[in-house]
């Protein structure tokens, strides 16, 4: 699936662009299937390197993400690669693009959202520069205000935002009172978003779970194993780190 030339120019100016029914109502069956699979075959006890937890709004916690995802499923893995999705990334990233993550987040009724941030911090020891990497947000539920949908600022993608004390979410204060633009999707929609683009979420208000597959795309270079190589290693210490605070 390519973008149009307008698409494209807007990514550019704003730093994300939505795709409507970038996967079909078909494909998207078949990913909640899996979903369903990989979460009823994965042990989700803090024991598990790859499943995180996220408070919910009574103080209790819950198994809410699987990172990575294509890792355990040939099913997201054949969708990353398809033409529909990666065509989106190459269309943007102008050239040749490779998966380097995803991960699927469940959202589940009451679960918090995640805090103002960057991408591109999370991977600058990869080596690959911000404007080579992006990510698409797929729908595997609808997303509204209510169960947290993603929200974007437009236009502060030109460079890395002051973070607060912890070096990793952007201090707001950075983006001067501007409000944040939430992307409302149906199942199988899809946005695309910068590395840089500052973007936030906000607690599941519905009884309902808002599922959504997040995979990051880098442009080809010569340089893909080793950055590959790199961004799994710091995965790794993201997970050690995740469980140690977790058992805190």
């Amino acid at each position: 699936m390519a973008l149009s030339p307008d698409q494209i120019d807007l990514f550019q100016k704003t730093g994300f662009v939505t795709a409507s029914k970038a996967l079909s109502e078909t494909e998207i069956a078949d990913l909640c299937a899996e979903w369903q699979r990989l979460w009823e075959a994965i042990d989700t006890t803090l024991d598990h390197q790859f499943v995180h937890w996220r408070e919910t709004s009574n103080g209790k916690r819950v198994a809410d993400r699987l990172d990575p995802v294509s890792q355990h499923s040939e099913i997201f893995k054949s969708a990353a690669n398809s033409p529909a999705l990666r065509g989106l990334a190459e269309s943007l990233l102008g050239g040749r693009a490779f998966v380097l993550k995803d991960k699927l987040i469940s959202k589940l009724p009451q679960t918090n959202g995640y805090g103002l941030h960057q991408d591109w911090p999370y991977w600058a020891n990869t080596g690959i520069q911000p404007d080579d990497v992006l990510s698409i947000a797929v729908a595997l539920d609808p997303a509204t205000k209510a169960n947290g949908a993603t929200a974007f600022y437009r236009g502060q993608h030109a460079g890395k935002l002051p973070t607060d004390e912890a070096g990793l979410n952007v201090d707001s204060k950075a983006l001067g009172g501007l409000e944040p633009e939430i992307i409302a999707m149906a199942p199988g929609d899809a946005v695309c978003f910068h590395s840089l683009t500052p973007h936030q979420s906000q607690s599941n208000q519905t009884k309902s779970s808002r599922r959504a597959w997040f995979i990051t795309y880098a442009k080809c270079s010569e340089d893909n194993e080793r950055s590959l190589a790199r961004y799994n290693a710091a995965l790794d210490r993201v997970h050690k780190a995740h469980r140690r605070d977790a058992l805190a």
